[in-house]
């Protein structure tokens, strides 16, 4: 531990020792004034610092004082090393014993307990600048002088502390952690327990709605099912009365023809009679647009169709092309349908449309006025009766732009509507056309009513405005007093 205590100049021993308030270094004073002197500077031989002899530290009496304390520690030092020897032979059994209990315990990075450079000097501080540990002769003497160390102890409790802080705040994230994930497990099963609470009202809305079908299906069959039995009935006495005549008819020969002819042409009169006095055609007959069964309303809204149908004229001349009246060539427009506050109608081209002129009758829903909603898939059925018979009906679904039309060119077939060969004889065919419209989705039905709310709202707003500025207004004053005037 001396040369802590030497003279950066000559190496020796410092006599009458001078210490650079700078770096802390030694110097004899006759070393350090010879250098100032021959340098021609003021500058520190170590750290080459401004340096001034007259406040330069005296430090002659610490080295004095640090030289008797090495000086008793190297006594105390050779009696301790031989009061060990004499130990270490009593005591190697215990010292197996403990090395090998430190050896079970988990690995740590732990200090020296000497000093490496100062092997006689116990580590008790630890230098921040360096971050290394030191000894009291490195820290007053040593290359830590002037650096900021602070106790093992105080370290270590300091670490202790900091470790123990970190480890609650991960404690308390964990914490964190689990009641955040319970939270979610807990938000998770509502979530679940909803969605089969959901499919269990579904369920029940699906039987519901499946009975109500099952109802009104059967309640349709019961005006078809006697019908079609009676005219099962009815087949089968006139099929056995044709078996009949025809078997007498082909036993008689010419001369009994003649004799019982008469008879036999009654039978077939009476019977041909009999099943003529029904009217077969109109017997069972439905109109189509009532066979088919609509949703119940709990799960689609309900159509909304026309007050009452729509007559259209047929020209004769539309099937023929060199004789078409051109004034069919144009559209036709069906009163407006407002639903939910936009409005539809039925745009129909008689003499058919493209590439269907003169084939067909070309009919297409339009949008004459909408709100522009993101949802604007609508459902539409168009049908057409002649007659007293529903000749075409059709129905689809589809996105509907303002002023957009969807249906078909070929909605129906002109030759349906007239017999045969059409010729000069034939008159208009007059035909009554209707069209029903609704929303895709409750949903959807309750958006439109929100807009066609607010749309109103503002219109009445507007109209209070405008009602108010009038009652405001010179003018309208004017006119208050002038009627005031004729009442007196």
């Amino acid at each position: 531990g001396l040369e802590a205590l030497s003279c950066m100049i000559c190496y020796k021993c410092a006599n009458k020792a001078r210490m650079c308030p700078h770096c802390s270094k030694l110097f004899c004073e006759g070393c350090i004034v010879r250098w100032l002197q021959q340098h021609d500077g003021q500058s520190c031989p170590h750290c080459r610092s401004m340096l001034d002899i007259s406040k330069m530290v005296m430090a002659h009496r610490l080295v004095d004082d640090l030289l008797g304390s090495i000086r008793s520690l190297q006594v105390d030092s050779v009696r301790s090393n031989e009061d060990e020897q004499h130990m270490n032979s009593a005591g190697q059994s215990s010292r197996a014993d403990c090395e090998s209990r430190a050896n079970e315990q988990p690995h740590t990075t732990q200090i020296k307990a000497k000093c490496s450079l100062h092997e006689d000097e116990a580590i008790k501080y630890f230098c921040n600048e360096c971050k290394t540990p030191a000894c009291s002769d490195c820290v007053v003497l040593g290359e830590h002088v002037g650096h900021q160390v602070v106790k093992i102890s105080e370290l270590a409790k300091i670490m202790r502390t900091g470790i123990r802080c970190r480890i609650k705040a991960a404690d308390d994230l964990l914490q964190k952690i689990q009641q955040r994930k319970q939270s979610l497990s807990e938000q998770r099963t509502i979530i679940l327990d909803s969605k089969d609470a959901r499919i269990h009202e579904l369920s029940r809305l699906f039987s519901n709605a499946e009975t109500t079908l099952e109802l009104e299906c059967a309640r349709k069959l019961t005006q078809i099912d006697p019908e079609i039995e009676q005219l099962r009935s009815d087949q089968s006495a006139l099929q056995q009365g044709i078996s009949r005549i025809k078997d007498d008819l082909h036993a008689l020969d010419d001369f009994q023809i003649i004799d019982f002819g008469t008879a036999l042409d009654k039978d077939t009169r009476e019977m041909l009679n009999l099943f003529n006095a029904v009217d077969v055609d109109q017997r069972a007959h439905i109109p189509q647009s009532q066979l088919e069964l609509s949703l119940p309303q709990e799960i689609k809204p309900p159509w909304s169709s026309l007050s009452k149908p729509w007559k259209v004229t047929i020209p004769t001349s539309s099937m023929n092309a060199q004789h078409g009246n051109e004034t069919y060539h144009h559209p036709l427009f069906s009163p407006g349908l407002e639903v939910d506050g936009q409005k539809w109608r039925l745009k129909v081209y008689p003499c058919g449309n493209g590439h269907h002129r003169h084939k067909s009758v070309s009919a297409f829903v339009q949008l004459a006025h909408g709100f522009g909603l993101k949802d604007n898939r609508y459902e539409y059925r168009i049908s057409l009766t002649h007659a007293g018979r529903e000749v075409s009906v059709r129905e689809h679904a589809s996105e509907f732009e303002e002023g957009e039309c969807w249906g078909y060119n070929d909605f129906c077939e002109l030759q349906s509507l007239f017999s045969g060969q059409v010729d000069e004889q034939e008159v208009d065919r007059q035909v009554f056309m209707s069209f029903q419209i609704r929303a895709s989705s409750w949903q959807q039905k309750t958006e439109s009513l929100n807009w066609h709310t607010l749309r109103l709202n503002a219109t009445i707003a507007s109209l209070k405005t405008k009602l108010l500025s009038h009652a405001r207004s010179p003018r309208a004053k004017g006119d208050q007093d002038h009627t005031l005037d004729n009442t007196n």
